[in-house]
Protein backbone atom coordinates (compact mmCIF):
# COMPACT_ATOMS: atom_id res chain seq x y z
CA UNK A 1 0.00 0.00 0.00
CA UNK A 2 2.75 2.68 1.02
CA UNK A 3 4.36 1.94 -2.35
CA UNK A 4 1.06 2.09 -4.44
CA UNK A 5 0.69 5.56 -2.71
CA UNK A 6 4.15 6.76 -2.95
CA UNK A 7 3.84 6.08 -7.02
CA UNK A 8 0.52 7.71 -6.98
CA UNK A 9 2.17 10.98 -5.34
CA UNK A 10 4.91 10.52 -7.65
CA UNK A 11 2.64 10.95 -10.52
CA UNK A 12 0.53 12.94 -9.83
CA UNK A 13 3.34 16.00 -9.59
CA UNK A 14 4.65 15.40 -13.14
CA UNK A 15 1.29 15.90 -14.28
CA UNK A 16 0.75 19.54 -15.41
CA UNK A 17 -0.89 22.12 -13.60
CA UNK A 18 -4.23 21.87 -15.84
CA UNK A 19 -4.92 18.14 -14.97
CA UNK A 20 -4.55 19.02 -11.28
CA UNK A 21 -8.43 19.45 -11.60
CA UNK A 22 -8.96 16.31 -12.88
CA UNK A 23 -6.95 14.84 -10.07
CA UNK A 24 -8.42 16.14 -7.26
CA UNK A 25 -11.68 14.67 -8.37
CA UNK A 26 -9.94 11.69 -8.85
CA UNK A 27 -8.16 11.54 -5.09
CA UNK A 28 -11.43 12.25 -3.69
CA UNK A 29 -13.11 9.12 -4.78
CA UNK A 30 -10.49 7.00 -3.85
CA UNK A 31 -11.01 8.48 -0.19
CA UNK A 32 -14.30 7.96 -0.66
CA UNK A 33 -13.36 3.98 -1.34
CA UNK A 34 -11.12 3.70 1.06
CA UNK A 35 -13.46 5.26 3.97
CA UNK A 36 -15.89 1.80 2.26
CA UNK A 37 -12.82 -0.40 3.15
CA UNK A 38 -13.02 0.96 6.50
CA UNK A 39 -15.96 0.80 7.32
CA UNK A 40 -16.07 -2.50 6.22
CA UNK A 41 -13.09 -3.25 8.35
CA UNK A 42 -14.59 -1.27 11.06
CA UNK A 43 -17.62 -3.55 11.24
CA UNK A 44 -15.85 -6.73 11.07
CA UNK A 45 -13.12 -5.62 14.04
CA UNK A 46 -15.71 -4.47 16.20
CA UNK A 47 -17.90 -8.05 15.47
CA UNK A 48 -14.80 -10.19 16.34
CA UNK A 49 -14.21 -7.95 19.50
CA UNK A 50 -10.52 -7.58 18.24
CA UNK A 51 -10.24 -4.28 20.02
CA UNK A 52 -10.43 -6.29 23.57
CA UNK A 53 -6.47 -7.45 23.06
CA UNK A 54 -5.52 -3.95 23.67
CA UNK A 55 -7.30 -3.35 26.38
CA UNK A 56 -10.44 -1.31 25.23
CA UNK A 57 -13.80 -1.36 26.18
CA UNK A 58 -15.23 -0.82 22.82
CA UNK A 59 -14.79 0.14 19.14
CA UNK A 60 -15.13 3.87 20.04
CA UNK A 61 -12.23 3.86 22.80
CA UNK A 62 -10.00 1.43 20.38
CA UNK A 63 -10.10 4.12 17.64
CA UNK A 64 -9.49 6.67 19.13
CA UNK A 65 -6.46 5.53 21.00
CA UNK A 66 -5.43 3.45 17.67
CA UNK A 67 -6.87 5.84 14.81
CA UNK A 68 -6.04 8.86 16.63
CA UNK A 69 -9.66 10.05 16.05
CA UNK A 70 -11.51 12.58 18.10
CA UNK A 71 -14.15 11.10 20.02
CA UNK A 72 -17.05 12.28 17.98
CA UNK A 73 -15.49 11.50 14.80
CA UNK A 74 -15.22 7.63 16.25
CA UNK A 75 -18.25 7.45 17.28
CA UNK A 76 -19.59 8.52 13.67
CA UNK A 77 -17.60 5.91 12.42
CA UNK A 78 -18.82 3.41 14.03
CA UNK A 79 -22.27 4.41 14.00
CA UNK A 80 -21.48 4.19 10.16
CA UNK A 81 -20.35 1.03 10.08
CA UNK A 82 -23.18 -0.51 12.20
CA UNK A 83 -26.03 1.24 9.69
CA UNK A 84 -24.31 0.72 6.55
CA UNK A 85 -24.40 -3.35 6.94
CA UNK A 86 -28.35 -2.65 6.44
CA UNK A 87 -27.86 -0.40 3.52
CA UNK A 88 -25.51 -2.66 0.96
CA UNK A 89 -25.94 -0.41 -2.22
CA UNK A 90 -25.20 2.44 -0.13
CA UNK A 91 -21.65 0.89 0.96
CA UNK A 92 -21.32 -0.21 -2.78
CA UNK A 93 -21.58 3.49 -3.78
CA UNK A 94 -19.17 4.55 -1.66
CA UNK A 95 -17.25 1.52 -2.05
CA UNK A 96 -16.95 2.31 -6.19
CA UNK A 97 -16.54 6.62 -5.04
CA UNK A 98 -20.15 7.35 -6.55
CA UNK A 99 -20.67 8.98 -3.39
CA UNK A 100 -18.64 10.54 -0.52
CA UNK A 101 -18.29 9.90 3.48
CA UNK A 102 -20.56 12.46 4.22
CA UNK A 103 -23.28 11.39 2.11
CA UNK A 104 -23.18 7.99 3.22
CA UNK A 105 -23.04 9.75 7.24
CA UNK A 106 -26.83 10.90 6.45
CA UNK A 107 -27.65 7.66 5.12
CA UNK A 108 -26.37 6.52 8.33
CA UNK A 109 -28.07 8.53 10.83
CA UNK A 110 -31.52 8.58 8.63
CA UNK A 111 -31.54 4.33 8.83
CA UNK A 112 -30.54 5.26 12.71
CA UNK A 113 -34.03 7.72 12.68
CA UNK A 114 -36.60 5.34 11.00
CA UNK A 115 -34.88 2.08 10.55
CA UNK A 116 -32.95 1.11 7.83
CA UNK A 117 -36.18 -0.90 6.29
CA UNK A 118 -37.89 2.42 5.48
CA UNK A 119 -34.38 3.84 3.93
CA UNK A 120 -33.79 0.80 1.89
CA UNK A 121 -37.71 1.74 -0.02
CA UNK A 122 -36.27 4.50 -1.38
CA UNK A 123 -32.02 3.69 -1.24
CA UNK A 124 -31.95 3.81 -5.44
CA UNK A 125 -33.65 7.06 -5.45
CA UNK A 126 -31.87 8.65 -2.37
CA UNK A 127 -28.58 7.55 -3.91
CA UNK A 128 -29.54 9.20 -7.23
CA UNK A 129 -29.67 12.62 -5.38
CA UNK A 130 -26.56 11.94 -3.55
CA UNK A 131 -24.47 11.63 -6.98
CA UNK A 132 -25.53 15.12 -7.92
CA UNK A 133 -25.31 17.16 -4.95
CA UNK A 134 -22.98 17.71 -2.50
CA UNK A 135 -23.17 16.21 0.97
CA UNK A 136 -24.69 19.55 2.65
CA UNK A 137 -27.54 19.47 0.19
CA UNK A 138 -27.79 15.86 0.51
CA UNK A 139 -28.81 16.25 4.28
CA UNK A 140 -31.73 18.35 3.78
CA UNK A 141 -33.25 15.42 1.30
CA UNK A 142 -32.62 12.70 3.96
CA UNK A 143 -34.24 15.13 6.38
CA UNK A 144 -37.13 15.65 4.01
CA UNK A 145 -37.64 11.56 3.73
CA UNK A 146 -37.21 11.45 7.38
CA UNK A 147 -39.84 14.00 8.14
CA UNK A 148 -42.11 12.45 5.71
CA UNK A 149 -41.74 8.87 7.15
CA UNK A 150 -42.42 9.80 10.82
CA UNK A 151 -43.90 13.23 11.01
CA UNK A 152 -44.39 12.92 15.00
CA UNK A 153 -40.88 12.84 15.39
CA UNK A 154 -40.65 15.82 13.05
CA UNK A 155 -42.69 17.64 15.13
CA UNK A 156 -41.06 16.70 17.80
CA UNK A 157 -37.93 18.43 16.50
CA UNK A 158 -39.51 21.57 15.09
CA UNK A 159 -40.81 21.84 18.78
CA UNK A 160 -37.53 21.30 20.52
CA UNK A 161 -35.67 23.81 18.39
CA UNK A 162 -38.53 26.64 18.91
CA UNK A 163 -37.83 26.16 22.53
CA UNK A 164 -34.15 26.85 22.09
CA UNK A 165 -33.96 29.47 19.92
CA UNK A 166 -32.35 32.74 21.06
CA UNK A 167 -30.69 35.69 19.70
CA UNK A 168 -28.42 38.23 21.75
CA UNK A 169 -26.57 41.33 21.00
CA UNK A 170 -24.29 42.47 23.81
CA UNK A 171 -23.27 45.96 24.34
CA UNK A 172 -20.21 47.34 23.17
CA UNK A 173 -17.08 46.17 25.13
CA UNK A 174 -13.33 47.50 23.46
CA UNK A 175 -14.84 49.17 20.62
CA UNK A 176 -16.91 45.76 19.70
CA UNK A 177 -20.53 44.12 20.08
CA UNK A 178 -20.80 40.31 20.19
CA UNK A 179 -23.82 38.68 18.19
CA UNK A 180 -24.86 34.95 19.38
CA UNK A 181 -27.77 33.04 18.80
CA UNK A 182 -30.02 29.92 17.77
CA UNK A 183 -32.51 31.07 14.61
CA UNK A 184 -35.09 28.71 12.91
CA UNK A 185 -34.50 28.86 9.27
CA UNK A 186 -36.84 30.91 8.20
CA UNK A 187 -35.67 33.76 10.84
CA UNK A 188 -32.08 32.94 10.10
CA UNK A 189 -32.81 33.93 6.18
CA UNK A 190 -34.63 36.73 7.01
CA UNK A 191 -31.35 37.91 9.05
CA UNK A 192 -28.87 36.59 6.59
CA UNK A 193 -31.04 38.76 3.72
CA UNK A 194 -30.94 41.94 6.22
CA UNK A 195 -26.95 41.35 6.64
CA UNK A 196 -25.69 40.24 3.59
CA UNK A 197 -25.75 44.14 1.84
CA UNK A 198 -23.37 44.66 4.65
CA UNK A 199 -21.38 41.92 5.25
CA UNK A 200 -18.81 42.89 1.98
CA UNK A 201 -15.58 44.51 2.76
CA UNK A 202 -15.79 48.80 2.44
CA UNK A 203 -13.36 50.17 -0.12
CA UNK A 204 -9.98 49.96 1.07
CA UNK A 205 -11.16 47.36 4.15
CA UNK A 206 -9.37 44.25 4.12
Amino acid sequence: ADRALTALFAWAAEQPATEQGTIIVQHYQLIARLQAAITQSTRRFEASGGFKADGALGMVPWLRNNARLAGNDAAQQVRVARQLAELPRTEEALARGEIGYGHALAMAVTAEHVGPAEVRKVEDTLLKSAEVMDAGRFVTVVKDFEHRVDAQAFLAEANWAHRHRYLSISGPFNGLARLEGQLMPEAAALLRSALEPYMKPAKDDD
